[in-house]
Parts: structure tokens; sequence; C-alpha cells
């Protein structure tokens, strides 16, 4: 079985080289690689020319302009000839066997249609922060309850490898969604089938400032809020095309403050995973946070904290 596996990049160059070397080291499973450069900048073009050069594997689409990590996908995965599609993200890494771990477990499994695994978090300057397993029986369940405060996904995006038919069969990622696509189509695929999880770390994610998830709160709750909706109509036996008219995306750019406050709750949940093992790491990113936001009480409580231990 082929296994392609997509990619979207915008501006990644500081940190593709590595995540195309995860990819294209990967043994035990027959790929292909496609990447989505979305109207790059920096220097992902050449990077990506020259790795392309030296590995017929990886198929480069290039958009003139930026248009988004949804838009990139959606391109990525339409050109796929593989059976499986497997999803990767720029600045992670993906575990040397976790392509073939994957592809086995969803060959020895019919009924599954997608599979995830465990995902381990590193910090800006590669500390390891905390890992994700999940539970499999549970997070399977948690795709099939329109109910926000039930409602999740794998342990991360980019650990994912779902049945190329079945992708195509419940339409895919869907250009209505800017954020949260992940869960949308997620919520779609586990009426096809089981959701498989390997309850062992095979992807690495690095967290950097400027997710956003922290700059577009808003729209995230709104999108979450219409996946229940489109959930609890299919599970009427009534198309969802109704609800995705209704979505509304805000239009405003994240104010300078914003973003600040949103680099300094960063920063400090970074230092707090960090402050039982290196109380001198911690204590950097409790002073990024305050730089950034002078009024984080929390951040001061924990640089005291960590001055006294």
């Amino acid at each position: 079985m082929l296994v392609s596996v997509v990619t979207g990049v915008y501006n990644g160059g500081c940190e593709l080289a590595a995540t195309l070397d995860s990819i294209l080291s990967q043994l035990g499973a027959e790929l292909e690689y496609i990447v989505v450069n979305d109207g790059s900048t920096d220097d992902t073009a050449e990077i990506l020319q020259e790795y392309a050069r030296r590995d017929d594997r990886l198929r480069v689409i290039s958009f003139a302009e930026n248009r988004g990590l949804t838009q990139a996908l959606i391109a990525g995965c339409d050109a796929t000839r593989g059976d499986v599609i497997a999803r990767q993200d720029v600045g992670d890494i993906s575990l040397p066997d976790r392509l073939a771990r994957q592809l086995q477990e969803l060959q020895d499994s019919p009924e599954a249609v997608m599979v995830s695994a465990g995902t381990r978090y590193i910090g800006p300057a590669g500390e390891f922060l905390y890992e994700m397993i999940l539970d499999p029986f549970s997070v399977d369940h948690a795709l099939r309850v329109p109910d926000i405060a039930v409602l999740r996904g794998p342990s991360h995006h980019g650990c994912t490898m779902f049945r190329a038919d079945a992708y195509r069969s419940v339409g895919g990622y869907r250009a209505p969604f800017r954020v949260a696509q992940d869960l949308d189509l997620w919520t779609r695929l586990v009426g096809e089938g089981r959701h498989v999880v390997i309850p062992e770390v095979l992807y690495e994610a690095k967290l950097v400032p400027g997710a956003i998830s922290a700059l577009k709160r808003d729209d995230q709750v709104l999108a979450t809020q219409t996946i229940v909706t489109c959930m609890m109509q299919r599970q009427a036996g009534v198309s969802d095309a109704g609800c995705l008219a209704g979505l509304e995306w805000s239009r405003k750019r994240a104010s300078k403050w914003k973003k600040r406050q949103a680099d300094a709750a960063f920063y400090y949940f970074v230092g707090s995973c960090l402050r039982q093992r290196n109380t001198t790491a911690a204590r950097g990113y409790f002073l990024q946070a305050l730089r950034l936001n002078p009024l984080a009480v929390q951040a001061w409580a924990r640089l005291v904290q960590s001055a006294l231990a």
C-alpha cells in the first residue's frame, strides 16, 4: 500500500529540512510526499526544490499567494495517489517507524478508517515539555458525541493517517473551515469506521508562539460550535450543508497587544511545563512572558516560586 504524506507550509524554511528528513527517511513504508508551498516568501521554495531534485518521492505544489492551511491541505490531498493519506506539520518530526506502524494498524483492522498515535511536545529550544497518549476507546467515542464539553480529537493533527477512499467519501477537508478543519474531518471520518489509537509516541510536535489557536480564539469557538451542529444534523439524517453557509469568520487582524498577550501566555505555559525539571529554563520563560505582559500575575507568582526554589 502506498502512503501519501501531505504537508502545507508557509514561511517554514527554518524548520523545513528536519521535517522533510523525518519523512523521507521513514522505514518500512512505500511513500510519496506532497508538500504545498502556500505562498512562502522566505527560502521555503529553494529548500523544496533542492530536496525534490534529490528525491523523486517529493512532489511540490506551489501557490502564488498565501491561501491558508485548509486550502493547502485540500490541494495536497487532491493530488495524492496513495491508498492512505498521512498528515505531517512543518516543524514537527515523525519518529522513524511512524508510517509503517500506522499502516500496519490499518491493514490489521479493516473496520478502521483512521489511526493516530501519541505525541511528544517540545518547547522552542527543543526542551521536552510533555507527552499526550490518549485512551483508544475514549478518543474514538469523543469524536462521535455532538457536545463541546466531550468532543475532542487525536493528540495532534500531524500524527493522523486515514484511508484515502474514506477521505474522499466524506468530502475531505472543507474550505469553509479556515480553522478546526481537522476536527471537522475527523467527526465525518468516524461515520465511516473506527478510529484506532496506537498508545505510543510516534510523533514530535514543536510548540512555538503565534499559534492560530491563541490568536483566533473566537474563530476556534465558532468552528467547534458549527462542527457540533453539523454532527447533530448528520446524526438526524439531514444534510449539514446549511450549517456551513452561516460561517462568518472574523476579518479583524489581531492587535499588537493581543499578540503580546497571546505570546506571553505561551511563554508562561512553557515555563510551567519546565518548572519541576529545569528551574533555570522555566525562569527564563516566565521573564519572557513578563516582558511581553507585565500585568501577567500568574507569571509573577511562578517567577517568585522559581527564584525561591
